[in-house]
């Protein structure tokens, strides 16, 4: 990690990182966005990636399949929305061509590996009920 601490947790988890860093780069190439988007475009697409990475960190922080399966599709839906807004921007001529590209390529790359891993936990919620339905505690 840049900030020189020991990575833990949902810090290790590669949709994590791939996150934080798609909403470092909205916020470098939102930076030069006109004046009249301060409380507009800018601050909804810069609202959006932020929710991605914060999702992951707050259902991993759950330490529940449920939850955490429950936050990664809430960060798949802040991802559309930072997709939506990115293009929005870019019809708008607000964005340069190849920002809007590298945010689109990272967002796809990004929305790959988030639905693997719903698709992972949420197996593992079917398995938690399935246990309890032979097993009831």
């Amino acid at each position: 990690m840049d900030s020189g601490t020991e990575t833990t947790g949902y810090q290790r988890l590669e949709v994590w990182q791939l996150a934080k860093t798609l909403a470092v780069l909205v916020y470098q190439v939102s930076e030069n966005l006109p004046a009249s988007e301060s409380f507009g475009l800018k601050a909804q697409i810069r609202r959006s990636a932020v929710s991605v990475p914060s999702n992951i960190a707050e259902g991993y922080g759950r330490r529940s399949p449920k939850y955490f399966a429950n936050s990664l599709r809430i960060a798949l839906g802040s991802l559309a929305e930072l997709e939506t807004q990115a293009l929005i921007g870019s019809e708008l001529g607000l964005f340069q061509e190849n920002s809007i590209e590298q945010i689109l390529t990272e967002a796809k790359r990004l929305g790959v590996k988030l639905n693997n891993l719903l698709n992972h936990q949420e197996s593992q919620v079917r398995e938690e009920i399935l246990d309890y339905d032979v097993n009831p505690k």
